[in-house]
């Protein structure tokens, strides 16, 4: 048995209906698969599961498990509306790029202590105090013996 997270396995079933949406839009409606697009994506009530569940002595109620449906409508793209999405991802590429290269720029190539560090560092010297403080503690308790 595969075990998955909770929230992969939400994201793998809504690729799931994604992916059946796309081959049912091709099979059925001979739509182009290079141009389909979401258009909407919305999830409703599904069927309600009734089920036992058992309490002490003998007794039992009712469990509902819920289910959900979700639906997900594709559209072909008209050659204007794919002009400006190839648009829309050189402009966000070209700024990823700068970014990149900015942040390159400014960031140096060593760590930069932060206050949470110093705390860290601050407590961390706290718990495991140094040999000259052994020394001076081992003196205080040597004397007063």
């Amino acid at each position: 048995m595969i075990h998955v997270k909770a929230k992969s396995l939400q994201f793998f079933l809504t690729l799931q209906v994604i992916h059946s949406a796309r081959a049912n839009a091709i099979h059925n409606n001979g739509l182009d698969s290079a141009r389909l697009l979401v258009a909407e994506a919305f999830v409703g009530k599904g069927v309600y599961l009734k089920r036992r569940w058992i309490h002490g002595r003998g007794k039992q109620g009712i469990r509902t498990r819920r289910t959900c449906r979700l639906t997900v409508v594709l559209k072909e793209m008209s050659p204007t509306e794919e002009a400006e999405m190839a648009k829309t991802r050189v402009m966000r590429f070209q700024e990823q790029r700068f970014q990149k290269s900015k942040a390159s720029k400014l960031s140096p190539h060593r760590l930069i202590e932060t206050r949470w560090n110093r705390q860290r560092n601050l407590m961390s010297r706290r718990r495991f105090p140094s040999s000259s403080s052994r020394t001076v503690r081992e003196s205080q308790v040597a004397s007063s013996n």
